[in-house]
């Protein structure tokens, strides 16, 4: 869209949806400030996706596009077995029969021209099990839109729009509630520094719920959980702190299960160096192609010593603190959305 290319989003539309209102809610939560057209397509709840798949690549073909970018693997696969011409973006490698079924679908169509992949790890699977040409294949890891955090309020106006104390040491965690996502290290960084006030943003109610019942159970009272934040506004609640946690494990949870830590390519790390705040971060080697020591603390995710020593270096420091959030907020340029869409299109 904001390449000059018209774009339509086909979604499936189940029973009770109210089409106007839900596409008013997506620009309102993702804080999109263009417009683009949304078509939803029929999808029987017991077919799983499936009749959408084929639906989403007929309506493709009948309209003669130039391209379909299709994160439905289903979708890909269809629009590539009909000649169209097809980019699938993967997240993740094919992880059960019915996966593979159409990732080979797809790779075999005739449309088939890219599959883009989150991170250079992920690229390395898909050709070592699928012997795709390298060509073929585009590394693209998730991005973020910088210019929403052009103008974040300092810290004073952050926190007094949030109604945070203002002279406290403040350190965040934006993020779901996962397993692995590092909600023991959370804790125990709360625990032990109770002297600091620490924001978690993000989480289904079901997870934070659980989340706040193990704080009251530990006795830790100076972690505010806001539970899901619109993307629109997170530059607010990450204006408000001084230091940013992604403290991943060695395995972490999808919402669908399974483990995505060798391959990951997480929104919120751009995100957080947009913000210009110093990250302490997991020592995970697929972070490292974006995270290095210039631009972020890298902590082994199993020693909490560590961690407790590297929050207490950052809160004694503020300049090597600040230093390192500078080199953060150049680095994470070249990862806006925009740039993304160039490089995958080849622009």
């Amino acid at each position: 869209m904001q390449e000059g290319q018209d774009t339509t989003l086909l979604a499936p539309r189940l029973h009770g949806q109210r089409l106007e209102k839900d596409f008013e809610k997506i620009r309102d939560m993702y804080g999109i400030p263009f417009t683009f057209c949304l078509k939803y397509l029929w999808s029987m709840p017991l077919l799983y996706g499936h009749d959408f798949c084929f639906r989403a690549a007929l309506w493709a073909k009948m309209k003669s596009v130039d391209l379909v970018y299709a994160r439905y693997l289903g979708a890909a696969a269809w629009s590539s077995v009909f000649g169209i011409p097809t980019m699938y973006e993967a997240h993740v490698p094919p992880q059960d029969n019915t996966a593979l079924f159409y990732f080979r679908k797809l790779i075999c169509g005739t449309g088939f021209q890219k599959l883009v992949v989150i991170s250079s790890a992920l690229k390395k699977i898909f050709m070592e099990r699928f012997k795709i040409q390298e060509e073929k294949i585009c590394v693209a890891h998730d991005g973020v839109d910088l210019e929403r955090f052009e103008k974040m309020p300092n810290v004073l106006e952050a926190r007094q729009k949030l109604g945070l104390s203002a002279q406290s040491f403040t350190v965040g965690y934006a993020g779901h509630l996962y397993p692995g996502r590092g909600m023991e290290r959370l804790e125990f960084l709360a625990k032990t520094f109770p002297a600091f006030q620490f924001l978690a943003m993000g989480g289904t109610d079901l997870d934070l719920q659980r989340f706040k019942n193990r704080l009251k159970e530990n006795n830790i009272s100076n972690l505010r959980c806001f539970g899901f934040v619109p993307n629109a506004r997170l530059p607010l609640y990450l204006a408000a702190c001084d230091v940013l946690l992604m403290p991943y494990q060695k395995k972490v949870g999808l919402k669908s299960g399974g483990d995505t830590s060798a391959w990951m390519s997480p929104m919120k790390m751009f995100e957080s160096m947009a913000a210009g705040k110093l990250i302490l971060s997991s020592d995970l080697p697929v972070l490292r192609e974006v995270l290095n020591e210039k631009n972020a603390v890298l902590i082994d995710p199993e020693n909490e010593d560590a961690w407790g020593q590297a929050l207490e270096h950052a809160a004694q420091n503020p300049f090597w603190r600040q230093e390192l959030a500078r080199q953060a907020k150049k680095d994470v340029l070249p990862y806006s959305w925009r740039r993304r869409v160039q490089k995958v299109l080849g622009n």
